[in-house]
């Protein structure tokens, strides 16, 4: 009898505790939805293209900015004031911010220069100039209650065969963001991002070898 009574009460506990488990698993805190964005871009055709000059085809590779860890990430940095650094909850960027902007200026670039242009990482050859940078900025900046695109980079060129500068420059680029939604926000970042690139791609045709020989 004693035996036969501990099974049916350990059979009774056991469909009492199934209930509670399984209304256990309805409080347990839901994934956060995240919502994935590229950086946005204006179609090659509608960007003007700067004229090639006449000289020999020349080699460029660019590395990846660096950056600090808040910014090498895939979150859409934002900072309300000059005191605080957050971020937009539930939405990111498809790759790291200095992956990002370094495959927009390697695009950029291949379209607007006499040169063959390498990427990170991308072929193990050796070119005549390598870029390089420190991206320092690649936020959304709170002014007087208005959020605005900031990228900043300051830029380096290096021949490759003697690892002289050629030249640097700091790069600021600022954009209005039209609304403080994320896609607005991302809207504004594509447009900064294109102005980045057409400045600097004039920088490097500057400097290129092609207009030193």
């Amino acid at each position: 009898m004693n035996s036969g009574f501990r099974w049916l009460r350990h059979v009774l506990t056991g469909f009492a505790v199934a209930p509670l488990l399984m209304a256990g698993c309805s409080v347990l805190p839901e994934a956060e939805t995240l919502q994935v964005y590229s950086l946005p871009q204006v179609p090659v055709t509608e960007t003007p293209a700067i004229p090639a000059p006449s000289g020999q085809e020349w080699s460029l590779k660019v590395q990846t900015p660096y950056s600090n860890q808040i910014l090498n990430s895939n979150r859409i940095v934002v900072r309300p004031d000059h005191r605080e650094l957050s971020v937009y909850k539930g939405a990111r960027w498809s790759d790291p911010a200095p992956v990002m902007l370094r495959d927009r200026l390697v695009d950029a670039l291949r379209t607007r220069l006499p040169a063959t242009v390498f990427g990170n990482g991308s072929v193990s050859v050796s070119t005549d100039l390598e870029l390089g940078g420190d991206l320092n900025s690649f936020q959304v900046d709170y002014q007087t209650g208005a959020p605005m695109v900031h990228i900043q980079l300051d830029a380096f060129l290096v021949k490759t065969d003697s690892s002289q500068v050629v030249a640097s420059r700091r790069f600021s680029v600022q954009e209005a963001v039209n609304g403080k939604e994320v896609p607005e926000v991302v809207s504004a970042f594509g447009r900064a991002a294109d102005t980045l690139s057409d400045e600097l791609a004039a920088w490097v045709r500057q400097h290129g070898p092609d207009t030193n020989q």
